[in-house]
């Protein structure tokens, strides 16, 4: 973990992807002794975790004229 104050931008946290999962693993497993803050911060640290592995990428052209054709669901 890497720390550090701009005053002008405040505390910058800086976790590696293995760091910030245990430290999110550690802080929910320990949830009853934190407060408020605390918690929100390992739900965050899980969510930036959860969009490091998703990967979903929407096609282009998804939503207009030149999308490419959805697969049918209706029967013929």
């Amino acid at each position: 973990m890497k720390a550090s104050f701009d005053p002008k931008n405040g505390l910058e946290l800086q976790f590696d992807a293995a760091e910030a999962r245990k430290l999110a693993q550690d802080i929910i497993q320990h949830s009853e002794a934190a407060n408020t803050l605390v918690l929100n911060l390992a739900y965050a640290l899980r969510e930036a975790d959860y969009d490091l592995k998703n990967h979903f990428r929407q096609p282009p052209h998804a939503w207009d004229e030149q999308h490419v054709p959805w697969p049918s669901t209706h029967t013929h």
